[in-house]
């Protein structure tokens, strides 16, 4: 359908060039034009009206022919009219379109192929072949978003496989260094190279509005652009994409890697590609590849966006160790949340769908009030507490991280035997620091398969690093037990996933907690990169006495039969932390079962199953009681 004209008075540059064109074909059959007519149709494309025209000649620096081949193109696409008469000057009834042929006849071009596979017409998919029949030329067709152009419109809405969007830039951040990052592209770009700055970093964490501050900075425009997955025939969206780019003078901020870029496909000069840390685009030949990674932020910029984004937001949110990705603060702001509860609820379900598939996440369900341990074992624990605190004021130095940054890593070794509160103990430290907490089973990590271990213990980290939680490791001994001499195949791979298990470690920024019973069987090297090892001992008959009250008080025992409970039972049963617990639930649920208040006899009974359990034998002031059988109600 032909588009409707303007007036003679403000004429687009595609309407100007239906008339060069038609003025040209009626003088190539025989009409009587004149040369004025002609001239001042031209005159009029090579001012302000052809703008657009002239813009996309010098971009793509067409010859003066693929100029002539693409006018005609556009001209049928936005007069069909034309068509016929293409059709009568090319002695072939019924084929509307330009070819080759015609050109030569309109503008005496030489017998030389325009469109060859080099052409900017062809390589920027302007203009594309369509096939006649056998023995004939093939015919030519405009692309839409060009014919669009002619008429001073940039339409990306055309493309089909990509979702596009205006890139707003933010405020940028210091550690984002903008001016710097802009300078370097600057220097690139004069040199006429194209680039590509890739960005890795977290989901979530502001990578395009890093990229979008860059652009900003540049003085261009920046455009969001985001593959559908399983688009069809990517190439030819990449090529229409890439075009328009360097028409709208835009720069192109690709939200993930788009997969192999085609290497016949001509590239825009500056576009940025957002991936996950680890990931890298496949080279290309003619790009200058550039790699930015996302910078880490201060706490002062954390605590920065967190006031402007949750302004309202009661209590301190942000862990000393850890932060909220900046989509995590965004969409809180955007459910209008106003206190760290709800907050940190929403972080939480976001940690669980992290870490999914990956480790279990601990219910941090105790606090410092809840533990009862030796004197030295407890100020370790809270050493810990208080280096992690203390440990981005210390290290924001920079002499200072030079110098301690390797050493302060927050490894913890938790050593003892079963049930002395190891895990507890890991559980209220991460609820301390305002972290989740990531268990991770080594029966489960540790595989017999070659290279499975590895790539297990790098998703653990990589869960832990993404999530941004802390992690323990339970049973660890199965994995950091001593490392072999390498006489065998298993051998060899059992050291190198130790060697691969060190490196992590001594890679990692966050919490790494391991548990074991068998601290004599623990490699040394895992012994010298701890930065702290918390032995846990049996409790003496101090601790088990106020184990025994603190368990015995909700169970409902009166204050006075408590302490004389906890007393006779700390001073004759050695037992666990554990144990003691495991004790005091069987004897609630022996006095619930006989219909009375809980007493001694009851819990001495719950002691008795618990030695029971490893088969030893102990004296004990009452016999083993059943639970009474009672029936159950319909």
């Amino acid at each position: 359908m032909a588009r409707t004209a303007k007036s003679p008075q403000a004429r687009s540059g595609a309407e100007l060039v239906v008339e060069r064109i038609r003025l040209r074909l009626a003088r190539a059959l025989g009409e009587k034009v004149r040369a004025a007519d002609l001239a001042a149709v031209e005159r009029r494309l090579a001012g302000a009206e052809g703008a657009h025209r002239a813009r996309l000649h010098a971009l793509f620096s067409l010859a003066e022919a693929e100029k002539d081949c693409l006018d005609c193109a556009v001209a049928v696409a936005v007069e069909p009219a034309l068509g016929p008469v293409f059709a009568t000057l090319q002695g072939q009834p019924g084929r509307f379109l330009p070819t080759e042929v015609a050109l030569r006849l309109l503008f005496a071009h030489g017998p030389e192929p325009i469109l060859r596979p080099t052409s900017a017409l062809i390589a920027w998919g302007m203009v594309e072949r369509v096939p006649g029949r056998p023995g004939e030329p093939d015919m030519i067709e405009a692309d839409e978003e060009i014919v669009e152009w002619f008429f001073g419109r940039l339409t990306p809405d055309l493309l089909s496989g990509v979702a596009l969007a205006k890139a707003e830039a933010p405020r940028p951040l210091d550690e984002w260094q903008i001016e710097a990052q802009a300078a370097r592209l600057r220097r690139i770009l004069a040199a006429r190279q194209c680039v590509r700055v890739t960005i890795p970093g977290l989901p979530g964490s502001g990578r395009s509005s890093f990229a979008a501050a860059i652009v900003e900075a540049l003085g261009v425009k920046a455009v969001l652009a985001e593959p559908a997955a399983g688009a069809p025939d990517f190439r030819s969206t990449f090529q229409r994409l890439q075009r328009t780019a360097l028409l709208g003078d835009l720069a192109l901020i690709w939200q993930g890697d788009p997969g192999s870029w085609p290497t016949d496909v001509p590239v825009a000069p500056l576009q940025f590609v957002t991936v996950e840390p680890g990931q890298v685009p496949a080279r290309r030949r003619g790009l200058v590849d550039v790699v930015l990674p996302m910078p880490a932020l201060s706490r002062e910029s954390l605590e920065r966006l967190t006031a402007e984004y949750l302004p309202r937001l009661a209590g301190d949110v942000l862990s000393p160790l850890g932060s909220p990705r900046i989509v995590d603060l965004s969409d809180a702001a955007a459910q209008q949340m106003r206190t760290a509860e709800e907050f940190r609820a929403m972080l939480r379900e976001r940690t669980r769908e992290r870490t999914r598939g990956i480790g279990r996440l601990a219910d941090l369900a105790y606090d410092w009030n809840d533990l009862v341990l030796p004197p030295r074992t407890r100020d370790l624990l809270e050493s810990i507490e208080q280096e992690a605190r203390l440990r981005h004021a210390l290290l924001k130095q920079p002499e200072k991280e030079r110098l301690f940054g390797a050493a302060a890593l927050l490894t913890v070794m938790m050593s003892g035997p079963p049930g002395t509160g190891k895990s507890m103990s890991g559980q209220v430290l991460a609820n301390a620091l305002g972290l989740d907490l990531m268990l991770i089973d080594m029966g489960a990590t540790v595989s017999k398969f070659v290279g499975e271990t590895a790539k297990n213990l790098t998703a653990a980290f990589r869960a832990a690093r993404d999530a941004n939680c802390a992690i323990m490791f339970e049973e660890a001994d199965s994995l950091f037990a001593r490392r072999t001499d390498a006489d065998s195949v298993n051998a060899r791979h059992a050291n190198a996933d130790t060697g691969h298990l060190l490196q992590l470690i001594e890679g990692h920024d966050g919490l790494v907690m391991l548990s074991t019973n068998r601290r004599a069987n623990i490699d040394t090297a895992f012994l010298r990169r701890m930065r702290f090892i918390v032995e846990f001992p049996m409790p003496g008959r101090e601790e088990r006495n106020r184990l025994w009250e603190k368990l015995l008080a909700p169970l409902g025992v009166a204050a006075r039969a408590r302490a004389a409970m906890a007393e006779a039972l700390a001073e004759a049963h050695e037992l666990s932390p554990a144990q003691i617990k495991a004790a005091a639930l069987s004897g609630a649920y022996l006095a619930e079962a006989s219909g009375k208040p809980i007493a001694l006899g009851h819990l001495t009974e719950g002691v008795m199953r618990e030695f029971l359990k490893e088969g030893r034998l102990a004296k004990v002031s009452a016999p083993v009681a059943a639970l009474p059988r009672r029936r159950a109600h319909a």
